[in-house]
């Protein structure tokens, strides 16, 4: 028996581990990464440039970095999306959708600004890399999130696959004889536990799949990421609860062998 309780908890730890690993990421994506990381990151000399040369082509070269560092960073994000193994079908092919859309229209917004003849029509068109595609304050977050929700419901899945076993053992227990009770509630809290953090994502990455830019411009989008981040951080700790109480279950029914 210890040989296969071993192998349940270890399915529920690493699943656990998936979620620990998929909330706190998010925290980075918090901050903007705006045109104050680009001045001091990147595209930092171009800005420079831009600056103390406002000429078309100083601009044209900033528009370029800045354009190049989103596509870059969505193409990270792609690929992770992409080797997912908890995203569903569905998440994915939006996820992907937004992706590959933004990044069409930064190319299209780069040749716009290629042709620019004008400093202000171009000063226009440098602010419209961020005002309208919103890659790190929206699209990149999206993505993020969406596998963070995905991920807890995939994590449920194993956590249902531990009840139905410990409740089999503990059937069994029973039968024998042997008080359960102990295990019994503690895998009653477990799935209180599992339940919750379910509640919690439920329709999450939906509602933050149909933002889009004009939805952060206006101010919409901010306050409904804020509370994903913060359902999904509330469903890890509820994870983390409930792989406390698989270990109950765990150690309640190994007693009952002594």
């Amino acid at each position: 028996m210890n040989r296969h309780f071993s192998r349940i908890l270890s399915i529920a730890l690493a699943g656990l581990v998936l979620a620990a690993s998929a909330v706190p990421t998010l925290a980075a994506e918090e901050p903007a990464r705006g045109q104050t990381a680009a001045r001091e990151g990147r595209c930092a000399e171009a800005w420079r440039a831009f600056s103390n040369d406002p000429t078309i082509a100083e601009g044209i070269a900033l528009g370029d970095c800045e354009i190049d560092r989103r596509i870059d960073d969505l193409g990270t994000v792609r690929a992770r999306v992409v080797a997912s193994v908890v995203m569903t079908d569905g998440h994915q092919t939006t996820v992907l959708r937004i992706i590959d859309s933004t990044t069409q229209g930064l190319r299209a917004l780069r040749a716009e600004i290629h042709g620019d003849t004008d400093l202000a029509e171009l000063t226009a068109d440098l602010r419209r890399i961020a005002h309208d595609f919103r890659v790190y304050v929206l699209v990149i977050p999206q993505a993020h999130l969406t596998n963070a929700a995905d991920a807890v419901i995939a994590i449920g899945r194993r956590f249902d696959a531990f009840d139905e076993k410990a409740t089999g053992y503990i059937e069994r227990a029973k039968a024998a004889g042997h008080d359960t009770a102990t295990a019994e509630e503690a895998l009653a809290s477990m799935n209180r536990h599992v339940a919750a953090a379910e509640k919690l994502v439920d329709g999450l990455a939906d509602k933050v799949l149909e933002l889009t830019p004009a939805d952060w411009n206006d101010g919409t989008a901010k306050p409904i990421l804020d509370e994903a981040r913060r359902d999904l951080r509330q469903a890890r700790e509820e994870l983390r609860a409930a792989r406390a109480d698989a270990k109950a279950v765990i150690d309640a029914l190994r007693a009952l062998r002594n």
